[in-house]
């Protein structure tokens, strides 16, 4: 089950990347992310590791992120796991960035794996998905809103 979303940044991926890359930078246009810490050393690149919790609900969900793709300032590639509940899944986030005029398009795309959601609220969730309006503000318009905030 996967889930697209883009939008067009008017800043260069340069600085758009810094907010794709920092576990700390994305909390601030993530609501869900509520903690991370790193379990690699060093420089992020291809194979850095660290955890995360996100906001679900009234739960809070620890997973293990690696950069699993890293190409610096195109394309990016979260690869979440789940070690408190082994029966899931990984799920991936991909992020690519296509410079566009004096801005960046960028495409988000969440993989939640199937396998993670049980049959029965599969309908319910791609109905959900087809049909539902997210509330409040989109993460995308607040990365928007930041990104293009540092760049001026």
């Amino acid at each position: 089950m996967k889930v697209r979303e883009s939008i067009q940044i008017d800043a260069p991926p340069e600085t758009v990347w810094f907010f794709l890359d920092d576990p700390e930078l994305v909390q601030k246009w993530s609501p869900k992310l509520v903690d991370w810490e790193p379990v690699s050393e060093g420089e992020k690149r291809q194979g850095y590791t660290f955890r995360i919790r996100n906001q679900m609900g009234s739960r809070l969900i620890w997973s293990q992120a690696v950069f699993s793709e890293y190409q610096p300032y195109t394309h990016l590639v979260w690869t979440m796991s789940f070690p408190d509940h082994p029966k899931r899944h990984p799920a991936t986030l991909t992020f690519t960035l296509v410079p566009n005029g004096n801005g960046t398009h960028l495409t988000q795309e969440l993989d939640l794996n199937k396998k993670n959601i049980p049959l029965f609220w599969r309908p319910i969730v791609r109905f959900i998905m087809a049909f539902g309006k997210p509330q409040g503000e989109p993460m995308l318009s607040r990365l928007k809103r930041l990104a293009e905030g540092i760049d001026r």
